[in-house]
């Protein structure tokens, strides 16, 4: 399922942090220029829950695991954790990426104007 959603994201818009040998239950990748916490509400309003950072760094503006590699504060302030189980079945996988897709874009326009 995380392969499907790599897939389906609009490269355009994200890009992948997660190592390819990675978890095959968690993806982070980061909206460049944009804010994962108003991209975390508008999934939310949609009924997809994502986060913003790990459990670990909850009181920190930034997962220090993400910013020991990454620099970028475009990038850390765009980053999107999601998650899957053994339970998440093909069509949750394309509506979130679809979902995320497009709030991305309507957030990016936004933003643009």
């Amino acid at each position: 399922m995380r392969q499907l959603f790599i897939s389906l994201l609009d490269k355009d818009l994200f890009t992948v942090l997660s190592s390819q040998d990675g978890s095959p239950y968690v993806l982070s990748i980061a909206a460049s220029a944009l804010r994962g916490a108003i991209l975390q509400n508008m999934m939310d309003d949609d009924g997809i829950v994502v986060g913003t950072g790990s459990a670990c760094s909850s009181k920190k503006p930034f997962s220090r695991i993400i910013s020991s590699f990454l620099s970028d504060k475009n990038l850390l302030n765009g980053v999107v954790r999601v998650s899957f189980s053994p339970e998440t079945k093909e069509e949750d996988v394309k509506f979130a990426v679809n979902r995320l897709n497009f709030n991305a874009q309507k957030l990016s326009e936004k933003i643009l104007v």
